[in-house]
């Protein structure tokens, strides 16, 4: 299976035997993170958007993002991680992104993620 990343940076899937969640921050944390698999960055792929100017609610602006166009996964990826954004606009089912994503100690800092996921859309 052909797995690739087209995200900026390496997506690191970590063991959940080296994860607690922390209940305070709502997040999955590791001091000692063990890594499974990393799997380094392919290039990106984006989704580009047309912002317009709706009506307003109570004199708060209402914005309107609009799909105008969407990079195509490449041939050759039987699995492609993306950005939110990017799962979220696609209608190609080899389109995952990371779910459950492990924060260092502190809870600020990405390190990895527990697994890859689908977007329903």
């Amino acid at each position: 299976m052909n797995i690739l990343n087209f995200t900026p940076h390496p997506i690191n899937i970590i063991c959940g035997t080296s994860v607690i969640f922390k209940q305070e921050l709502k997040k999955y944390v590791s001091t000692e993170p063990k890594i499974i698999k990393t799997i380094e960055s392919s290039g990106m792929l984006s989704v580009k958007y047309e912002i317009c100017n709706g009506t307003s609610i109570d004199g708060i602006p209402i914005r309107i993002k609009k799909m105008i166009g969407i990079d195509p996964i490449p041939q050759g990826a039987d699995i492609a991680i993306v950005s939110g954004m990017y799962a979220s606009a696609t209608k190609d089912d080899r389109a995952y992104s990371i779910i459950d994503p492990v924060f260092e100690k502190t809870g600020k800092r990405v390190i990895g993620s527990l697994g890859i996921g689908k977007v329903n859309n």
